[in-house]
C-alpha cells in the first residue's frame, strides 16, 4: 500500500506539473502531453484509492487485507478509468476545464 501511495504521488507531480516547470520535459514533451492528464487522473486515483482503503482497513487492523483488497480493485478499474481519460482528453470540455490549450 504505501508503494503504491508513492506510486500515486510520482504520477501527479512528475507528469501533471513537469512540463511547465522542468525544462527536461521538453525531449519528450510530444509524447507526454498525450498521456500527461490521463497519467495525473490515474495517479490521483491511485493515490486515493490506496490511502482512503488503506486508512480505512488499518483502523480495524487489517493492514494487509487492505493491500489485498487494493491490487483487486486496481485490476477492476485499470483499464475502463485510461479509456475513460483517454475519451474526455481529447474533448474541448477537458481543455476547458484544465485551463489549458494546447496543440
Amino acid at each position: 500500500t504505501i508503494t503504491l501511495l508513492f506510486l500515486g504521488l510520482f504520477f501527479i507531480f512528475v507528469f501533471a506539473i513537469s512540463d511547465d516547470f522542468s525544462p527536461s520535459v521538453i525531449v519528450f514533451s510530444k509524447f507526454m502531453r498525450t498521456f500527461e492528464w490521463m497519467l495525473f487522473q490515474y495517479g490521483l486515483v491511485l493515490f486515493g484509492s490506496s490511502f482512503c482503503l488503506g486508512l480505512l482497513l488499518s483502523f480495524f487492523g487489517n493492514i494487509f487485507a487492505a493491500g489485498f483488497v487494493l491490487e483487486i480493485g486496481l485490476y477492476r478499474i485499470d483499464f475502463p478509468f485510461i479509456y475513460i481519460s483517454l475519451e474526455f482528453s481529447q474533448s474541448s470540455l477537458f481543455h476547458f476545464y484544465c485551463g489549458r490549450h494546447r496543440n
